[in-house]
C-alpha cells in the first residue's frame, strides 16, 4: 500500500469516527425523547387497566347492595356473573403489588358478604375502599408523568373517572333504598353529598378540557340515560324515592347506562391522549430513523471506499484461507477423490485409502475401476460418465470392492470443477460410507421375510398341510413371476408374500379345518371366509411386501372366469400376484400326497390345468407354467416332504 493510500485510509477513518460520534449523539437524544413518550404511554395503559377494574368492581358493589336489600334469583345471577368477570380481570393483570392488595381486600369483602349478620354499609364501605385504592393508584401514575401538557390531560381523565365513581356510589345507595323500600337519613345525606361531588367533578372536567371538547360534557349530560339517572337522584335527594315506578334492578341498569355514557366521554378524551402520544412517538421514531439512515448511508459509503483500498490483498488471502478450510473440512468428514478430465485419479484422502484398503500410491494415476465391484455393470459407469461429460452433477449409491475382496457401499456425489474461464479442470467425488446402513437394511428385509415365512408355516402346520408346502408355493410363485416378466424386486416380494396366502385359516375352528371327510355346505361357507380374514389381518400396512401379502390372501381363490371367491373377481380385475399364487397353490396341492389324498399323476395335472385355462386360471400364465413345467417339478423335487404321513 502506497503513502497516498495510507493518507486516504486514515482520512476516511477519521471521517468515519466523526460521523459515528455525531450519529451517536443524535440517536441518544432521539432515544431519550422516545423513552419519555413510551413512559407516558405505559402510564396511560396502566391507568386504563386500573379504571377498567374499578368500573367492574363498581358494578359488583351495586349488585351486592341490591342483593343485600332485596335478594332474588335475577339479581343473584347477575351478581354471580359480575363477580366472575371481576375475578377474570384480576387474573390477567400484571400489576402484582396493587392486584394482590385488591384481591386480598375483595376476598375479605366477599367473606363478609357470606355472613348473614354482616351489615350492608360495612360491605359497601369495603368495596368503596377498594375503589378508592384504585383511584389513588391511578392518581399516582398521573403525577409520575413528566410532560406538563399530557399530565393535564391525564388529570381530566382522572376527574371523569372520579365522576364515574360518584355515579357508581349513587347507583349503589339508591339501589339499596329501592330494594328495601326505605330511605334512611344516612343514605339521604350520602346521596346529596355524592350528587354535589359529581356535579363539581363534571364542572372541573369541562373547565379544563380543550375548547373543542367542552361541548362534549354538555352533550353527555343531555343523554337520556344520564338525564333520567340524575332526575331520579334529584327526586331521591328531595325525599321522593320512586319505589312504585322503578325497581332496584331497573335502576341499576339505568344508572349503569349513565356510567357507560360517562365512560364514553372519558374514552373520547382518551383517544385525544392516545393520538397525541402516537403522534409524538411517530415523530421521535421518524427522527431516529432519519438519523439512522443518514448514519447507515454515510458509514456504508465510507466502508465501501475503505473496502476498495483493501479489497485485492484481503480478498485473495481470504479466498486462499477459505479454500484451505473447505478442503480440510471435506477431507476430515468425507471420503474424497479427484480425477483429471480422463478419469485418472489425481488425489485421494486418507478415508478413501482406509475404506478401500489401498495405499495412495496404488490408487494415483489409475481409474476408479480398481474398486469397481463385478456386480455393477459397465453400462452403469458409462451412463455416469456421459452425464459428467455433459456438465451435469451425479449422485447415487455405488457398490465397491475392497483390496481384500470384501464389499462396501458409498453414497457418492460427483461434480465437475471449472476455472474462471469456464474450462473443465477436474472432477471431484465426495462419498459417505453407507455400508452399515445397507447391510442393516438387508438384515431387516431378511428378518421380515423370515417372520412372515414363520407365520405362514405356523398356519400351514395347524391345518396339517405338508411341511414344505409354503416353501414350494413361494418358489413356484417366484419362478412363474420371473417367466411372466415381473421385475426382480416384484419376484422377491412375491416369494415372501405368498407364504401368507392362507393366514386367514388361523381363525377357522379345528372342527372344520381338520375335518377328514368332506365339508358340509355350511362348513364350506365358513372355510371360504379365510380369504377375507387373511386380507383383514394384513391390510392397512404401507409396506409393499405386506400390501401384496394382503392382496394374495384375498385373491388366490378368485377364478379367471369370475366364479371364485370371496368377491367373484374376473380376469385382470384379479391382481397378477393373486393369479400367480392361485396356480402355485393348486399345483402343489395336486402334485403332493396328503393324509386325505394321493398325489395326482403328472398327466392328470397337466390335463386339469389345460382344462381350467381361461376358467379357473389366467390362460397366459398357464401357458408359461406348462412350457416350463420341468422347472416347477425341479422345485417340487428339491423341497420334498420327508414323512408325509406325520405332517
Amino acid at each position: 500500500m502506497t503513502r497516498n493510500k495510507f493518507a486516504i485510509f486514515f482520512a476516511l477513518l477519521f471521517s468515519m469516527c466523526m460521523a459515528l460520534y455525531s450519529a451517536w449523539s443524535d440517536l441518544k437524544e432521539d432515544q431519550r425523547v422516545l423513552d419519555n413518550v413510551n413512559h407516558v404511554e405505559s402510564r396511560l395503559n396502566d391507568i386504563i387497566e386500573i379504571n377498567a377494574l374499578m368500573t367492574q368492581i363498581q358494578k359488583e358493589r351495586g349488585l351486592t347492595a341490591i342483593n343485600d336489600a332485596d335478594p332474588n334469583a335475577v339479581v343473584k345471577a347477575a351478581l354471580t356473573t359480575e363477580r366472575q368477570e371481576t375475578t377474570a380481570l384480576l387474573r390477567v393483570s400484571d400489576k402484582t403489588s396493587l392486584i394482590d392488595r385488591v384481591h386480598s381486600a375483595r376476598a375479605d369483602t366477599l367473606q363478609l358478604v357470606e355472613h348473614s349478620d354482616s351489615l350492608a354499609d360495612d360491605v359497601f364501605n369495603r368495596y368503596s375502599t377498594i375503589i378508592a385504592e384504585l383511584l389513588r393508584a391511578s392518581e399516582s401514575l398521573i403525577f409520575e408523568t413528566g410532560d406538563p401538557e399530557l399530565k393535564n390531560l391525564l388529570i381530566i381523565y382522572h376527574l371523569l373517572a372520579n365522576a364515574q365513581e360518584s355515579t357508581g356510589r349513587l347507583r349503589a345507595k339508591i339501589a339499596t333504598a329501592l330494594a328495601s323500600g326505605k330511605l334512611t337519613a344516612e343514605n339521604l345525606r350520602d346521596i346529596i353529598a355524592l350528587d354535589a361531588i359529581y356535579h363539581n367533578l363534571i364542572s372541573k372536567s369541562a373547565t379544563h378540557l380543550p375548547p373543542r371538547f367542552q361541548s362534549l360534557v354538555s352533550d353527555v349530560q343531555m343523554k337520556p340515560c344520564v338525564r333520567e339517572t340524575f332526575t331520579v337522584v334529584e327526586a331521591t335527594a328531595n325525599r321522593m324515592l320512586p319505589t312504585q315506578t322503578l325497581s332496584s334492578l331497573a335502576w341499576f341498569e339505568l344508572s349503569t347506562c349513565a356510567i357507560e355514557d360517562l365512560n364514553q366521554l372519558g374514552q373520547r378524551h382518551l383517544q385525544t391522549l392516545q393520538s397525541q402520544i402516537v403522534s409524538a412517538k411517530n415523530s421521535a421514531e421518524n427522527t431516529r430513523l432519519r438519523h439512522l439512515f443518514f448514519w447507515s448511508g454515510g458509514l456504508a459509503t465510507l466502508l465501501f471506499m475503505l473496502s476498495i483500498i483493501l479489497k485485492r490483498s484481503k480478498a485473495l488471502a481470504l479466498k486462499h484461507k477459505l479454500l484451505e478450510n473447505y478442503q480440510e473440512a471435506i477431507d476430515y468428514s468425507t471420503i474424497v477423490s479427484k480425477t483429471d478430465k480422463k478419469g485418472m485419479i489425481t488425489y485421494v484422502n486418507q478415508d478413501f485409502c482406509d475404506i478401500s484398503g489401498y495405499a495412495p500410491e496404488e490408487l494415483l494415476h489409475r481409474s476408479h475401476n480398481i474398486v469397481r465391484h463385478p456386480d455393477v455393470p459397465k453400462a452403469f459407469f458409462k451412463s455416469l460418465w456421459d452425464d459428467l461429460h455433459k456438465g451435469k452433477k451425479w449422485r447415487g449409491v455405488i457398490k465397491n470392492l475392497k483390496k481384500d475382496g470384501s464389499t462396501y457401499w458409498v453414497d457418492a456425489s460427483i461434480s465437475p470443477l471449472y476455472d474462471e474461464k469456464g474450462a473443465l479442470i477436474e472432477y471431484i467425488a465426495i462419498r459417505r460410507d453407507v455400508t452399515d446402513l445397507f447391510l442393516l437394511n438387508q438384515e431387516i428385509k431378511e428378518t421380515q421375510r423370515e417372520l412372515i415365512y414363520r407365520m405362514g408355516e405356523a398356519v400351514e402346520s395347524r391345518s396339517k398341510e405338508s411341511g414344505h408346502h409354503i416353501q414350494r408355493v413361494a418358489h413356484y410363485s417366484r419362478l412363474l413371476a420371473e417367466i411372466a416378466g415381473l421385475s426382480s424386486e416384484e419376484c422377491e416380494i412375491i416369494l415372501a408374500s405368498s407364504t401368507m396366502h392362507d393366514i386367514g385359516k388361523i381363525s377357522i375352528s379345528d372342527e372344520i379345518l381338520l375335518k377328514a371327510e368332506a365339508l358340509t355346505p355350511a362348513e364350506w361357507s365358513v372355510m371360504k371366509t379365510h380369504a377375507e380374514i387373511g386380507y383383514r389381518i394384513l391390510e392397512g400396512s404401507e409396506h409393499p411386501l405386506l400390501k401384496i401379502a394382503a392382496t394374495v390372501a384375498y385373491e388366490h381363490h378368485e377364478h379367471f372366469d369370475g366364479n371364485g371367491y370371496p368377491r367373484g373377481l374376473k380376469g385382470e380385475a384379479i391382481s397378477i400376484y393373486g393369479r400367480i399364487v392361485a396356480i402355485a397353490d393348486v399345483f402343489d396341492a395336486l402334485v403332493t400326497e396328503r393324509t386325505y389324498k394321493e398325489a395326482w399323476p403328472l398327466e392328470a395335472i397337466v390335463a386339469y390345468f389345460k382344462e381350467q385355462s381361461g376358467k379357473q386360471f389366467d390362460p397366459n400364465l398357464i401357458d408359461h407354467f406348462l412350457n416350463h413345467l420341468d422347472r416347477f417339478l425341479e422345485i417340487q423335487n428339491n423341497f420334498k416332504d420327508q414323512d408325509i404321513k406325520n405332517v
